[in-house]
């Protein structure tokens, strides 16, 4: 047992830091014509900081740009000064955060939400420097983007708030949408769907997005995970007519260990599908 113990410590600290880009198809019946074969990129709970360096982001702009997506979604933990329960924020990281934030916005268009490691450690300060980056702020917001190649045809994006330490409102996020559209949300927290659903918002959100999880981060067979049920831990889920992909993020909390839960970049194909 104990060289089993020691087995999975020495793997969980050397593939840490590994991180995959996993490519997907998702079909969706609203897609406008033109958005056929849009490429979305997933990153979400950088937590740089404590474990998480710049450096390590640059590597994922370095992969974003060979994979060259037409926008980048940052699903909020950017930071991680410490465990939460130290209470301690060091305004160096935020600094990281702008830089990186930056370098990906001068290069394609990107949205974010703020996630709870944000609002704990400097909530007004991350929300300042995301805009400040040139990544638009989504939390119980919303915007049109249009299509270049054809200004009639638009898809909505928005997001919502931080469901542990704040207001989430999904109302104000999707106020505008109608069920022709094509819709996707952006959530820190993956859990957010249980409200989507039972308020019969699904027939507003074609897709959500979320973190948070880090896949469980440790997963041990044949071990039930004591904080994230399957249902709210990682990939593609449906829930009525919204599709919910849970990504494993790239950083890590409590310790720098990854176990059965790579960090990924998830980079996401729009297609269009004709129903008869």
């Amino acid at each position: 047992m104990f060289i089993l113990c020691f087995v999975i410590l020495l793997d969980s600290i050397s593939t840490s830091k590994h991180i995959e880009t996993n490519r997907y198809t998702f079909d969706f019946k609203d897609l406008p014509s033109s958005f056929d074969g849009f490429k979305v990129a997933v990153l979400a709970d950088f937590q740089i900081g404590l474990y998480t360096k710049e450096k390590d982001i640059d590597y994922v702009i370095d992969q974003l740009d060979v994979e060259k997506p037409d926008v980048v979604f940052i699903l909020g933990d950017h930071i991680y000064s410490a465990p939460h329960k130290f209470n301690y924020y060091n305004p160096k990281h935020l600094e990281s955060i702008k830089n990186v934030f930056s370098k990906i916005s001068s290069k394609f268009p990107t949205y974010a939400v703020n996630g709870n490691h944000d609002n704990w450690e400097n909530k007004d300060g991350i929300i300042k420097a995301t805009i400040d980056s040139g990544v638009g702020f989504l939390d119980n917001r919303h915007v049109w983007f249009t299509n270049q190649n054809n200004i009639n045809e638009r898809i909505h994006f928005s997001g919502v708030a931080d469901l542990d330490t704040d207001i989430i409102d999904i109302q104000a996020a999707i106020s505008n949408v109608s069920t022709n559209d094509f819709s996707i949300l952006l959530s820190h927290n993956p859990k957010v769907i249980t409200s989507i659903t039972n308020k019969n918002y699904d027939k507003y959100v074609d897709l959500m997005l979320a973190g948070h999880t880090h896949a469980g981060q440790v997963n041990i067979p044949f071990m039930v995970d004591p904080f994230f049920k399957p249902a709210h831990k990682y990939g593609l889920k449906n829930y009525g007519d919204t599709s919910l992909y849970i990504t494993s993020g790239i950083g890590m909390v409590l310790l720098p260990i990854r176990f059965n839960a790579n960090a990924e970049i998830a980079i996401i194909t729009l297609q269009k599908i004709d129903l008869e």
